[in-house]
């Protein structure tokens, strides 16, 4: 998701602060899941990885 979709708000005015959509908007995740040890069937991220300003993946 772009973070350019995603707003800040002043909250006495509820004026919503948007921007012009630009490169530094969007940022690239990369998560690594592994077994969650000891439990059948659950998942948990064990690694997280993040590039921003991205135009494209790492």
């Amino acid at each position: 998701m772009a973070s350019s979709k995603l707003y800040g708000k002043e909250v006495k005015t509820r004026n919503v602060l948007k921007s012009e959509p630009s490169i530094a908007n969007f940022d690239f995740f990369k998560i690594i899941m592994g077994k969650y040890p000891m439990a059948d069937r659950r998942w948990r991220a064990s690694k997280v990885f993040v590039a921003t300003k991205a135009k494209k993946r790492p």
